[in-house]
């Protein structure tokens, strides 16, 4: 993603940024995103992971992986933004922001000044945990890979999973480049997916102190993760089976982990984890599988799921013929029996599909704009259940003429 401002908004922002400031940049006018289309506003928030724009028409919400380029023409927005107060932050944090805005600013050895001292043995809280990975890049950048290591390592052995499994990709790369060149990752050789210039540049020693270089290596090594067979997209793809899915739907348990009953349970933990592993390393990078991944699941879950809703619909209980005596419009004994067996039914077998729904709900609202159909098709399908659900709870039991 490009972003593109004028000269005195850089100034502005990389001066508080070298001051210690957390900077919240709301001016923008254009968004041009990868497919070519462009839009035209003002940006009222955003974040790592989101955009909102205001448009003439209304306000939009962009994911950053969808966005080419960012052009931020005015200063005086940019200069009115509102940045979190510097005090307000702890000493680790303003000692972090700086060395954020040394690393910004290209100022690498100056990272180390600022962080090394404050690193205790003992504190992976979140706010050390960012320092030492700033450190870590910053000793990369440097060529210290030793200095690197140590932190690597230490993050590998103690710090959260993430965290460890980041910096056991680092280590490996590493561990597999004598003299910090890049010959390979994993059991690719470099010559497989660098182009020539940088295949070149990366045989000679210390070659991964380079960003771009060690970017290339982590990317490689994330989509190995990714397309490895046996915890692919196309592999989950492959284990999907609507029959086998309608029929875990009908016998799910009335209460418990909906997702260890689905057929596809294992392979969809197998993949999940892969992306969890990737986005890990490379945070953000997975995203697009990430979302893939809950699409699928939710078009085949969704037509099973309407599978069954359609079964249900068929012996919904007012369906049926009922016994009655016809001098008083009234259900005969029997009648009456019939009918609350079949609301019994209907409740009993009705009460898996409203948990299958609300579990793919709650899996389909983290992706409010990419899979808005699906997630009012499955809203509107969970809200008919539920009003046939309180309609024959309410009717089961008071129900006389026919």
């Amino acid at each position: 993603m490009i972003e593109r401002t004028s000269r005195p908004v850089i100034q502005v922002l990389l001066v508080l940024l070298a001051l210690g400031w957390a900077v919240e940049v709301l001016g923008a006018d254009r968004i041009v995103l990868k497919d070519g289309k462009e839009y035209t506003g003002t940006i009222l928030e955003e974040d790592s992971k989101y955009l909102h724009l205001q448009t003439e028409e209304r306000k939009r919400v962009f994911r950053k992986t969808e966005i080419l380029e960012i052009i931020r023409d005015s200063a005086e927005q940019a200069e009115a933004a509102l940045p979190k107060e510097f005090t307000e932050l702890t000493p680790l944090g303003q000692q972090v922001r700086n060395a954020q805005a040394e690393h910004v600013l290209g100022r690498c050895a100056e990272v180390p000044k600022r962080l090394e001292p404050l690193i205790t043995a003992d504190d992976y809280s979140s706010e050390m945990i960012e320092a030492r990975w700033l450190l870590i890049e910053a000793y990369e950048r440097l060529g210290r890979f030793d200095d690197a290591s140590k932190l690597l390592g230490e993050l590998h052995k103690r710090g959260p999973q993430p965290d460890r499994v980041r910096a056991r990709a680092h280590l490996d790369i590493f561990e597999q480049n004598e003299g910090y060149k890049l010959e390979r990752v994993n059991s690719k050789l470099a010559k497989k997916f660098l182009p020539r210039e940088l295949y070149i540049k990366g045989k000679e020693p210390g070659a991964l102190a380079d960003k771009e270089m060690m970017d290339r290596a982590l990317r490689e090594y994330v989509d190995q993760i990714l397309r490895n067979q046996k915890v692919s997209l196309q592999a989950f793809k492959d284990s999907l089976d609507s029959g086998e899915t309608v029929a875990a739907i009908r016998s799910l348990p009335p209460a418990g982990r909906l997702e260890k009953h689905l057929p596809y349970a294992e392979t969809l933990a197998e993949v999940t984890e892969s992306l969890e592993r990737a986005q890990a390393i490379l945070p953000h990078y997975a995203d697009g599988y990430m979302l893939d991944l809950v699409r699928t699941e939710a078009e085949h879950l969704t037509q099973a799921i309407d599978a069954v809703f359609r079964e249900l619909v068929e012996r919904y209980p007012e369906s049926f013929p009922y016994a009655f005596d016809p001098a008083n419009g009234k259900l005969t004994k029997e009648g009456r029996e019939q009918w609350r067996e079949n609301c019994e039914t209907f409740l009993r077998e009705s009460k898996p599909l409203a948990l299958a729904l609300s579990y793919q709900l709650k899996k389909v609202a983290a992706y409010p704009r990419e899979l808005r159909s699906l997630n009012r098709q499955l809203r509107d399908t969970l809200e008919r259940l539920e009003q046939m659900r309180e309609a024959i709870t309410r009717k089961k039991d008071s129900r006389i003429y026919v």
